[in-house]
């Protein structure tokens, strides 16, 4: 949805953040619009030690007028980076949804390029639907009460399943970014590039020789 030409007041930001990897960096940012303490990176050995974070862009009322939404990957031991974004780490205007991994590790590129065609296919349907299902639970409710001005998309492709990572197809993050608009009718959208890495058919060629 474009800007009109007419001047708006954006007051209410909702920022979507989909790539694969948990959006920690703009969550760190959205949370310093509200006063919070910080625990200081110190030993453990150490007594803990906090430090006080406030920092606003424009005055009192950001921390209530931004919105930040995570749609990543997560597992409970950390194990796939960044390591955070898990299900207790929401409030009215951050909301992380954690997808499990399907099929082999991610990042494993052997283990996916011996999979089978059908075998690809049945682990894009499980990716769709825990997709439709964790975003229309714990994201859309909370997009909807917020009630965006603007929608900011982060968006990266890393989860395609051409990629390394997961195994979404293109029809997903159609309906990601229409559920959300959904979610937000009276708010324009801006779409910023973020990641996605392999742009390759699949299955890849082999390489051959010369000579």
């Amino acid at each position: 949805r474009a800007v009109p030409e007419q001047s708006k007041v954006l007051r209410k930001i909702a920022i979507i953040d989909f790539d694969v990897h948990h959006g920690n960096g703009t969550e760190e940012i959205v949370k310093g619009l509200k006063p919070h303490k910080v625990q200081k990176p110190l030993p453990d050995s150490w007594p803990a030690e906090y430090r006080e974070v406030h920092k606003p862009w424009l005055d009192e009322s950001d921390g209530d007028e931004v919105f930040f939404g995570s749609v990543h990957l997560w597992d409970a031991k950390g194990a796939f980076y960044p390591g955070g974004g898990g299900p207790q780490e929401s409030s009215d205007t951050i909301v992380n949804v954690p997808l499990a991994a399907v099929g082999p590790k991610p990042g494993d590129v052997r283990a996916r390029q011996s999979l089978t065609a059908s075998q690809r296919a049945k682990l894009c349907d499980e990716a769709g639907a825990n997709l439709r299902r964790d975003v229309s639970a714990q994201l859309l409710p909370a997009l909807q009460r917020f009630d965006a001005d603007l929608v900011i998309f982060s968006a990266g492709f890393d989860g395609y399943e051409a990629d390394l990572y997961h195994w979404f197809r293109e029809s997903d993050y159609e309906w990601l970014t229409h559920a959300v608009l959904d979610a937000s009718p009276r708010a324009s959208c801006i779409s910023i590039l973020e990641g996605g890495y392999s742009t390759w058919d699949w299955p890849p060629k082999e390489a051959k020789r010369a000579g």
